[in-house]
């Protein structure tokens, strides 16, 4: 498009604004378009759209994380016991009992990591009860 300049004789060409932007006029500087207000985000039902220059981006409320496409949201699940997770969106992962002494082996045991759990091996001279 074309605008006429203040002479009101000249015309210009409108320069298209970057994407994220656009002008209030023909002669206006461009604007950043806020996504938020004007509902045309994509965000996630489980996100808060949070407004950028030129863009948007999308914060999942407390027990979901944002996936790899920035707008979608997935509920963290739990893990099962001797399970954890080094971040909202990795995997479970055994908690090695063994290494952060969290075990309850006796003090002439040792302690055995397994899946999802721990093993107490007792000491030469020593035998496992059922307590």
């Amino acid at each position: 498009g074309f605008f006429t300049t203040d002479d009101g004789v000249t015309c210009e060409e409108i320069a298209d604004c970057p994407a994220g932007f656009n002008r209030s006029s023909a002669e206006g500087p461009c604007e950043d378009i806020n996504e938020c207000e004007e509902h045309s985000h994509n965000c996630h039902a489980n996100a808060t759209c949070e407004n950028e220059d030129g863009g948007f981006s999308c914060l999942c409320g407390p027990g979901f994380f944002t996936t790899d496409d920035g707008v979608t949201c997935e509920e963290i699940a739990d893990c099962p016991a001797g399970f954890n997770r080094s971040s909202a969106e990795g995997p479970c992962e055994d908690i090695n009992e063994c290494e952060e002494h969290s075990h309850n082996c006796h003090a002439n045991a040792t302690c055995e990591n397994e899946d999802g759990g721990f093993s107490c091996l007792c000491g030469p001279g020593f035998f496992t009860t059922d307590d």
